[in-house]
């Protein structure tokens, strides 16, 4: 068996990279429509997730990490704090990975955006420029274009992938 060791996390499979990132961005499209809804955790139209929960929950649907929500936490956070939380919590699963032009960020990559005083909403990537992620105007999870998005586009970015993706 293959696996990939991450601090107390473990990811124990038989497929190659290039699947599970495509078994991500299947899941991730499953959440399309599911309401915003801070510190949710429950796809479909009468669920709810915030962005960083809806990036958490498909990342464990998929079986790729696994662990419980981060604590308590404001639904205005990013808009108050310095502190990069999202990072903190990326961080324990995923590594930074070099952005355009050195390098495409690839299907089931996450990308942080600048929100307030910090990296404060992600994404999935599904096929670059195309990403997923909770759209705050539309208040759902939505399908959106990284290069074109009123929300997204030319906001400061770090791109992450699973520790040990490429």
């Amino acid at each position: 068996m293959k696996g990939i060791a991450m601090e107390t996390h473990w990811i124990d499979s038989e497929l190659s990279e290039a699947e599970l990132r495509k078994m991500v961005v299947e899941e991730a499209k499953t959440w399309q429509f599911t309401p915003s809804r801070h510190r949710g955790a429950v796809k479909g139209k009468d669920g709810g997730v915030d962005c960083g929960s809806f990036i958490f929950c498909v990342f464990v649907s998929c079986g790729i990490i696994w662990g419980k929500l981060p604590e308590n936490y404001s639904p205005q956070w990013w808009a108050h704090r310095e502190n990069h939380m999202y990072i903190d919590e990326i961080e324990k699963y995923c590594e930074e990975k070099p952005d355009l032009p050195e390098r495409t960020p690839k299907p089931g990559d996450i990308i942080l955006f600048q929100y307030g005083r910090s990296l404060g909403h992600g994404a999935i990537v599904i096929d670059y420029p195309y990403c997923i992620h909770l759209h705050p105007k539309a208040a759902e999870v939505h399908i959106d274009r990284l290069d074109t998005s009123t929300v997204v586009a030319g906001r400061d970015r770090h791109v992450y992938a699973i520790k040990g993706w490429e």
